[in-house]
């Protein structure tokens, strides 16, 4: 059965209420498997909550401007949500932070370590088709010989039938490297695509940040007005 979205923001939120960092291996790890692709998807769409439900929070917080007199009263506990609203919010972004730069140092790690095995595929290769050509070289000298010979020699014969068998295994042997070396290829381009998603993730949890440092940044200066008139 396909993973869905769903299955991924509802294994998010579990492990969020336990207190561990929902990131894409562990959302995997949790479901057992699934599309990085769609995992990603759906912790993007899961955050996104996270956020319109904090927002929400910020949007119910009110003060009962009749029953506080006292205007430094406002200001401390207008000051106190804030702080800790920007505080939850720094927390989170710094869990997020913190869990894209581990996954993308791993990613980079594998990435090293596929182009690695890619220039030692390559290698092989070089080696095999150095012997297929030695091979063919030989076996065409042989075979010349061969022509212009009258008498079966069998012993000849013999030689060149190890030689052509020699030929055939490097073929088959060089067919194997260029498999391997395509698959190494193929998932290094697969690494390179989610270091970039990685990428795009942590520039977001950035963005949010910043935002959140703004809202604070507006919701002093309103507080300063109000003190101001209040005087």
């Amino acid at each position: 059965m396909a993973l869905k979205r769903e299955d991924v923001i509802r294994t998010a939120e579990v492990l969020h209420k336990r207190g561990e960092a929902p990131t894409q291996e562990a959302v995997r790890k949790a479901l057992g498997g699934g599309s990085y692709s769609t995992i990603g998807a759906g912790l993007r769409e899961w955050h996104e909550k996270q956020s319109q439900k904090r927002s929400g929070q910020a949007k119910g917080f009110t003060l009962d401007l009749e029953k506080i007199i006292n205007i430094e009263a406002i200001m401390a506990a207008a000051k106190a949500h804030a702080q800790a609203e920007f505080s939850a919010e720094r927390s989170a972004n710094k869990v997020r932070v913190e869990s894209l730069e581990r996954e993308l140092a791993a990613a980079n790690s594998k990435l090293d370590d596929m182009e690695e095995l890619v220039t030692l595929a390559q290698a092989d290769a070089d080696v095999a088709k150095a012997r297929v050509v030695e091979s063919e070289k030989l076996a065409a000298v042989l075979q010349s010989r061969i022509e212009y010979m009258q008498e079966n020699d069998s012993a000849l014969n013999q030689r060149l039938s190890e030689m052509m068998e020699l030929k055939t295994e490097a073929v088959i042997g060089l067919k194997a490297l260029e498999k391997e070396k395509i698959r190494l290829k193929e998932q290094m381009f697969s690494m390179m695509d989610k270091n970039e998603e990685l990428g795009k993730d942590l520039a977001a949890a950035d963005r949010k940040l910043a935002a959140s440092a703004e809202a604070v940044k507006v919701l002093k200066e309103q507080l300063a007005e109000q003190k101001a008139k209040g005087e």
